[in-house]
C-alpha cells in the first residue's frame, strides 16, 4: 500500500502521520509504525516468495510440456487436453516479463 501524503499550511505533519497510520490500520496492516526497514523487509520477503513461485511454475511447465496432447472433441474436432491448457497459461504468465 502506498500512501501519498504531505503536510500543508492547513494540515501539520503529525496529522498526516496519524492519517497514514489510520489508513494502514483500516487496511488490515499489522504495522503500528511505518519505517523504511520494515518496508524493506517486507519487500525482500515478497521478492523471495516471487522467486520461489517462479521456480515452481517453471517446474510445472516442464511437467506439462511432456503431457500436452489433444482429445477428440465434439463432432471429431480435436481439443487441447487439460495439460495443454495449463501449459499454455503458465507459458503466458512466465513470458509476460
Amino acid at each position: 500500500m502506498i500512501i501519498d501524503a504531505q503536510a500543508t499550511d492547513t494540515v501539520p505533519s503529525h496529522e498526516v502521520r496519524q492519517r497514514a497510520l489510520e489508513a494502514l490500520a483500516n487496511a488490515g496492516e499489522p504495522m503500528s509504525e511505518v519505517t523504511y526497514d520494515a518496508l524493506r523487509k517486507r519487500l525482500s520477503t515478497a521478492e523471495a516468495r516471487v522467486e520461489k513461485m517462479t521456480e515452481v511454475m517453471e517446474l510445472a511447465l516442464r511437467y506439462f510440456e511432456n503431457r500436452i496432447d489433444v482429445n477428440d472433441g465434439d463432432y471429431g474436432v480435436p481439443e487441447p487436453n487439460q495439460e495443454m491448457y495449463l501449459y499454455t497459461y503458465l507459458k503466458e504468465v512466465l513470458d509476460s516479463d
